[in-house]
């Protein structure tokens, strides 16, 4: 039976019955995970804003996490698009400081 019904099956079958691919049902589950979470957004600037992730927002064409402030400055006022995390949003600070690093090696 779980041969079956493992997460790809289940999720091909889910998203077939909601008319969505599965890994658009992995990018909404992953933002769903967030809800109450913080999160971290360097900006050009060199500041690191910090957000608590206050709601998730599904369209057929896109998901979006929606943050309120808690430490830093505004940059993106609504919220971000759930493909930028590990890119312009990280789960961590330090993760944040790397890519700042990053960027500064790269100009």
């Amino acid at each position: 039976m779980k041969k079956v019904f493992n997460e790809d099956a289940t999720l091909k079958l889910a998203g077939q019955i909601l008319g969505v691919t599965p890994g658009r049902l992995r990018e909404l589950a992953q933002a769903y995970r967030l809800l109450g979470n913080t999160v971290y957004e360097p900006n050009k600037r060199g500041v690191i804003s910090t957000y608590k992730v206050i709601s998730v927002h599904f369209s057929g064409c896109s998901i979006l996490v929606g943050w309120d402030l808690l430490d830093g400055i505004y940059s993106n006022l609504n919220g971000f698009e759930i493909s930028a995390l590990g890119k312009t949003v990280f789960l961590t600070r330090e993760a944040a400081e790397a890519a700042l690093k990053e960027r500064e090696c790269t100009k």
